[in-house]
């Protein structure tokens, strides 16, 4: 959800590598999320006109009402658990939340 959010609020063109560095997150985790979301249906991937192994991402217009219609809830959630875990632990459970998705994506 977070990266779908991510995308729906950026302004300038949004590429995996973006929401790697945003999210400091290794470029297979990325790949992993970006392509369950395009299965979802939640976003699509435009081709680059420069340089056609790149691509940017767009969320549809159900990727936009899932957005609209659970980001409070969402921001409120995450505020939440970081205020109470610390920076330090949060930090560490992104992290964790980063291996597991990158264990996951070697599995299927």
């Amino acid at each position: 959800m977070g990266v779908l959010i991510f995308v729906h609020e950026q302004d300038a063109p949004v590429t995996p590598l973006t929401i790697s560095q945003a999210f400091n997150m290794t470029k297979p985790s990325v790949t992993s999320m970006v392509t369950s979301l395009v299965r979802g249906g939640y976003l699509v991937k435009k081709p680059s006109q420069r340089d056609k192994r790149s691509y940017t991402l767009k969320p549809t217009s159900k990727g936009e009402t899932l957005v609209n219609n659970t980001f409070d809830d969402y921001h409120k959630t995450i505020k939440i658990v970081k205020r109470e875990m610390g920076k330090d632990r949060f930090k560490e459970l992104v992290a964790l939340l980063e291996d597991a998705n990158t264990i996951l994506s070697e599995e299927t």
